[in-house]
């Protein structure tokens, strides 16, 4: 799978911001409280569901350009940015692991 320098930041931030939600739920609700929560989690979910939907998977121009580079032996990709993605997915891994 690949993943990009912004979707690696954009997993990591969401990430902290659940986080921080959590804290600040962390305390006691009574059982109307917490329906509520759940309730608000779940159209939050869907919404953000329908959004990713509505965005392209990839990009047709893009994945076009790169073929055609694969194609005629032009396709180079420096270890360093190889790395920095592995390392990337690890840590997105990590935090939401």
């Amino acid at each position: 799978m690949m993943i990009s320098r912004d979707e690696i930041g954009f997993a990591l931030g969401a990430y902290r911001n659940a986080r921080r939600q959590h804290r600040r739920d962390a305390r006691v609700l009574s059982a109307g409280e917490r329906a509520w929560h759940r309730w608000s989690a779940a159209r939050w979910c869907a919404a953000f569901g329908r959004a990713a939907l509505l965005e392209p998977f990839y990009r047709h121009g893009r994945v076009a350009e790169l073929r055609l580079r694969i194609a005629e032996g032009r396709y180079d990709v420096p270890s360093e940015d190889i790395a920095e993605k592995l390392l990337g997915r690890l840590i997105v891994d990590a935090a939401t692991a």
